[in-house]
């Protein structure tokens, strides 16, 4: 069941499988490039059933950045730019279970997670996701 009270969260997930970045960027930033994640925000508190019987979140993306190995600085932004090129805004569903047990895996790594609680806002409405992800967008560094 859905608590009425949001509580959002913010998770980062390496989606690095899905980018082929060969050519867009220098032999030695791409040599050192650790993944490419995407951080998205999303209410721990209310669940979808998308035609079956386990229940999902809705990710909204926040952004998608680079993380190089420790200490690395790339020579040119060519790969944040291939990669801003590229990036999709669309949300996405995921099973919640899969994202719960992402989230405590990732706790321990900084950035990689971060719990937001409710927001400021004391009951979940339509498109008020839209907003924290547009807010944190503007103002927060995750």
């Amino acid at each position: 069941m859905n608590d009425p009270r949001p509580n959002y969260q913010v998770i980062a997930l390496d989606e690095s499988p899905d980018w082929d970045l060969t050519g867009l960027a220098p032999a030695a930033d791409l040599a050192n490039l650790e993944r490419i994640e995407t951080v998205y925000v999303f209410n721990s508190h209310e669940h979808t059933y998308c035609g079956e019987m386990t229940p999902s979140y809705w990710l909204v993306p926040v952004e998608t950045r680079e993380v190089f190995r420790d200490g690395y600085d790339p020579e040119t932004d060519s790969l944040y730019e291939a990669i801003m090129a590229n990036a999709t805004c669309d949300g996405m569903y995921v099973h919640a279970a899969d994202i719960d047990r992402l989230f405590k895996e990732l706790e321990s790594e900084s950035f990689r997670t971060k719990r937001l609680g409710s927001f400021g806002f004391r009951h979940s409405k339509d498109g008020q996701i839209d907003e924290i992800a547009q807010a944190l967008r503007e103002n927060v560094v995750i």
